[in-house]
């Protein structure tokens, strides 16, 4: 089949748009970069510096230098001993898992996310918090990859709490985030209402603080792809004009890639496989451009899947060999039953019965093993559900103790506070009655005072009226006595009188 010029001049006008905004952006990030790299060199505290090479090495990462980051990273953990750092532990070791994370190694990034955790739980810096619920976030998406959904979902709402309790003034970015990611995990077990309306959630919960970058765009194309697997192609295509417009101004690579990767999708559903090919290869070029190999692995597919309906199996072919290859890497069992499958339908087309037999042999083993793997799943679920209940019943009967402790405890501490009130009135009442009791003494003792002061007075009250009764008898005695006496002398006189001559009168006594 001779190639479409017109589909190819599109495609490379495109390109040459999308490598000029590329550029554009690269070298935003360079200047950011470069901003840092000053400020390390200028900085003398350690801390500081520990924080400036996790936020620099991230940067680089993002920007696939990993040679200058894990240099940085290094030094960082290094300084993060010598000051005995529990918070800068937490903060490179987060890096050091999105490093992984980024190359798809999600062993290792699993490692550090975890020791990332248990650093930043031991630090007591309050921004520690928002470490652990971040590192609980990245831990739930390493789960995620390894299809352990129970265990992503657990992590994930671990991390959503933490986030909902802070009030972190960029909280609504991991807030959106994880609501993002439960929504994806609904998508991947087919319960498509659930993801659209976490996706919205995410979606309104970025709006609502005023966010209008990547990961608003992510959360628009999650949401879009909800609507193209639930078979509402026209609410998808609906938000995909409202996606292209924020995508054009942010000119984010990795959002290009998805934004392509979501239409492919739609026009495969609307049976249009040239316009979904020519999307799929655009993904398929921003996925390794950014180095996303998952994302990559899910282009291969998308791609040998449109050639098949091209009816072009021989070129479908690499493409999912390239699946094959890329699964692994990813742990990605599913992408890999996909490709076989894929491969065995291809081989089919092409009349090779013997490859297509062997490719159907392997898909039905991994089939099965899914479908074990599953099944221990639900059985698991089953017994996290009656474990859980048998600890809800516990934790019912630990509060029901608690509660009778705390009544007991309440009844023994009101019976204190009322012996003791009752003890300080006996005591209060027993000193009033020595009081009083002191006081009646003190009153005798005045009354004999008194009585014995009375006794007194009245003797000495007899003893003066009785020297006055005799002062009163000697003064009548004399008063008697002078009286007899001047009248014994008058008439004494008036004897004299009568006995004299009545000439010149003579001295009464000579």
């Amino acid at each position: 089949m001779k190639p479409n010029l017109l589909l190819v001049s599109k495609s490379f006008s495109k390109l040459l748009v999308l490598l000029a905004l590329l550029v554009q952006t690269v070298l935003a990030q360079q200047s950011e970069m470069e901003a840092l790299r000053k400020q390390l060199k200028t900085e003398k505290i350690d801390t500081s510096r520990i924080h400036i090479m996790g936020d620099l090495a991230r940067m680089l990462i993002m920007n696939a230098d990993s040679t200058e980051a894990m240099k940085l990273l290094n030094e960082a953990l290094v300084l993060c001993k010598k000051q005995n750092y529990d918070y800068g532990f937490g903060h490179i070791y987060n890096s050091l898992g999105i490093y992984y994370d980024e190359i798809s190694q999600y062993n290792q990034a699993e490692r550090y996310y975890q020791l990332s955790y248990d650093y930043y739980k031991k630090s007591p810096k309050e921004n520690a918090k928002l470490g652990a619920a971040t590192a609980l976030g990245n831990l739930g998406l390493m789960a995620q990859y390894k299809g352990d959904i129970e265990k992503a979902i657990n992590y994930k709402l671990q991390s959503l709490d933490g986030w909902q309790a802070t009030n972190y003034p960029e909280k609504a970015i991991a807030i959106g985030n994880l609501y993002a990611s439960i929504a994806s995990l609904y998508n991947k077990v087919e319960q498509l209402e659930k993801a659209i309306f976490y996706d919205k959630k995410g979606i309104e919960t970025r709006l609502q603080a005023n966010k209008k970058d990547a990961d608003l765009g992510t959360n628009y194309i999650f949401l879009i792809d909800d609507f193209t697997k639930n078979k509402q192609l026209d609410s998808a295509k609906k938000y995909m004009l409202i996606v292209k417009k924020l995508i054009d101004e942010l000119k984010n690579p990795v959002l290009y890639m998805r934004y392509y990767g979501s239409s492919a999708k739609i026009n495969f559903e609307e049976k249009n496989y040239n316009n979904s090919l020519e999307n799929s290869f655009l993904m398929l070029k921003y996925a390794k451009e950014t180095q996303k190999s998952f994302q990559e692995m899910n282009a291969d597919l998308l791609i040998g899947r449109c050639y098949q309906q091209l009816k072009q199996p021989q070129r479908a072919i690499p493409f999912l060999k390239d699946v094959l290859a890329i699964a692994p890497k990813v742990n990605s069992t599913e992408s890999r039953k996909n490709a076989l499958f894929e491969l065995s339908n291809a081989y089919h087309q092409l009349n090779n019965n013997t490859e297509a037999f062997g490719y159907l042999t392997q898909y039905t083993a991994l089939k099965d093993s899914l479908n074990a793997n599953e099944t221990k799943l639900k059985l698991n679920d089953i017994d996290t559900k009656y474990q859980t209940a048998q600890k809800e019943k516990q934790i019912l009967v630990l509060e029901q103790q608690k509660q009778k402790q705390n009544i007991l405890i309440y009844s023994l501490i009101v019976g204190l506070l009322v012996a003791a009130l009752l003890g300080f009135l006996v005591y209060r009442n027993l000193s009033n009655r020595r009081k009083i009791a002191e006081q009646q003494v003190i009153l005798k003792e005045i009354e004999v005072q008194q009585l014995q002061q009375e006794r007194q007075l009245v003797a000495t009250n007899s003893i003066l009226k009785g020297q006055e009764e005799e002062r009163t008898r000697v003064a009548r005695d004399l008063h008697d006595g002078l009286g007899g006496l001047f009248s014994t002398v008058k008439m004494y006189f008036s004897t004299l009188q009568h006995e004299q001559p009545t000439f010149g009168a003579q001295p009464l006594f000579q």
